[in-house]
């Protein structure tokens, strides 16, 4: 006599999803249309019918039900779950993608939290049973498989791979080709020249080539244009001394080799703004004993530096960013104070313009960065006091908004950028810098907009 069990399981969905497909390899049985299937190993499954099953589905997890609608006295459940996978749609048992519920030794329903998945990505999801009858082990499955796609998140930070072993604040990022890159800066103690790659997809960082800095650099700036990313400037601090330098590097995205590129002009170029423009680099401002009013452009093709029109006002520790053909310096540190002023630059001009103060409180080394062709600033801090507010600048109505703030941005001189991923959205990475107890950290915090 053949060992009978009936598993049942019966989805719905909050949000809706897809209608799943039957196991194709099970062969029907003469009551097939009652939707009795059979397995290889003579165990019967019933699909579940009448009952009012919810999923939760979120942004990297899901919660799926299932129930074990009748089974024989003889036979003893040992363990029931859910499996999945986004790649077979015909989801098996296994050790990897396969959630274990124990202690199950009726008939009845349970539930399963799928967690560690992908956001925005379709999976493929079954319950399954394993049972034992007169010593003999059988694994069934249900008949049903659902698609369920997880959610977009939306207005949240999620936390991701820590940068590097050390935390620092004063390093660089830039992006080329879709990766992101960061290297240098100080944890207070030692400044570093070490360069990492970040592997979106895996969510890890890979060590590339060091920055081949004679000494390890702090507040440097750092750039892409085309499959080329540099690192200008910066800092050494060396007992108790300051060694600056203008050294600017090159890196090869495709070889991951560094060359030596044109020296950056002038003696500023610790914690100087920076914002590329139609395949130029602008970088200027800095601060050596005063903050600095130069700027200069510099252009890959001739690997030239070339002085523009001064900005307005000294300025050192800004943020920057450049949004439809222009660029914009903002907040920083002008006459040993913080400030809220916005200079813009037109290049065809080659004119500074005051726009409207930025209307967050006044503060110096906060993070920036673009989204959607939009200029953002978030963070930093003025003293003792670090922000963890977020505001974007409407470049056409000159206007700041203010955006939802997070505990993840209460930071200062960290890094901050943006990548598209593979859905075609854009998502912005801000990490390391300095946190409100003046230690320095490396996490990393993808904000889901």
């Amino acid at each position: 006599m053949k060992r009978l069990f009936l598993l049942g399981l019966l989805f719905s969905v909050l949000w809706g999803c897809g209608e799943g497909e039957k196991e194709t390899p099970y062969s029907k049985m003469s009551d097939s249309k009652k939707g009795t299937f059979v397995n290889s190993k003579g165990v019967y499954l019933k699909a579940a019918g009448g009952v009012d099953s919810t999923l939760r589905i979120g942004v990297n997890s899901v919660e799926v039900e299932g129930e074990i609608a009748t089974l024989e006295t003889s036979t003893e459940v040992l363990l029931v779950g859910h499996c999945w996978s986004s790649t077979n749609k015909i989801p098996q048992y296994n050790e990897k993608n396969t959630t274990k519920v124990r202690n199950l030794k009726n008939i009845g329903k349970f539930r399963s939290v799928i967690s560690g998945l992908n956001m925005q990505t379709t999976y493929y999801v079954r319950a399954y049973i394993v049972t034992q009858t007169n010593n003999k082990i059988d694994t069934g499955y249900s008949p049903n498989i659902k698609e369920i796609t997880t959610q977009r998140g939306e207005n949240m930070w999620i936390q991701k791979a820590n940068v590097s072993e050390i935390g620092r604040e004063g390093a660089i990022s830039f992006v080329i080709d879709g990766k992101a890159y960061f290297g240098t800066g100080n944890n207070g103690a030692e400044c570093f020249y070490d360069f990492w790659e970040y592997q979106s997809e895996s969510g890890t960082w890979v060590q590339k080539a060091n920055i081949p800095y004679k000494t390890a650099q702090t507040n440097s700036v750092g750039f892409a244009i085309g499959k080329y990313g540099y690192v200008a400037g910066g800092a050494k601090y060396s007992n108790g001394k300051v060694e600056k330098t203008r050294t600017m590097w090159r890196y090869n995205s495709q070889t991951n080799i560094w060359d030596k590129a044109a020296d950056f002009p002038s003696e500023f170029c610790k914690s100087s703004s920076v914002f590329v423009i139609d395949g130029k680099a602008y970088v200027g401002g800095g601060k050596s004993t005063f903050e600095g009013t130069q700027f200069f452009c510099y252009s890959p093709s001739t690997d030239i530096w070339r002085q523009i029109a001064p900005i307005p006002q000294r300025v050192s520790e800004a943020a920057a960013f450049s949004v439809n053909g222009k660029g914009y310096v903002c907040t920083g540190v002008s006459e040993n104070k913080v400030q809220n002023f916005v200079f813009e630059y037109e290049p065809m001009s080659d004119k500074w313009t005051r726009k409207a103060d930025f209307q967050g409180q006044a503060r110096n080394n906060a993070m920036s960065f673009v989204l959607n062709n939009e200029g953002y600033i978030a963070g930093g801090c003025n003293s003792n006091i670090f922000f963890d507010d977020c505001w974007k600048y409407d470049a056409i109505n000159d206007q700041w908004i203010e955006m939802k703030s997070n505990v993840a941005l209460q930071r200062a001189n960290g890094i901050a950028f943006s990548l598209e991923n593979s859905y075609n959205s854009t998502h912005v990475f801000v990490g390391t810098g300095i946190l409100p107890n003046r230690t320095s950290t490396n996490d990393l915090w993808e904000y889901l907009p």
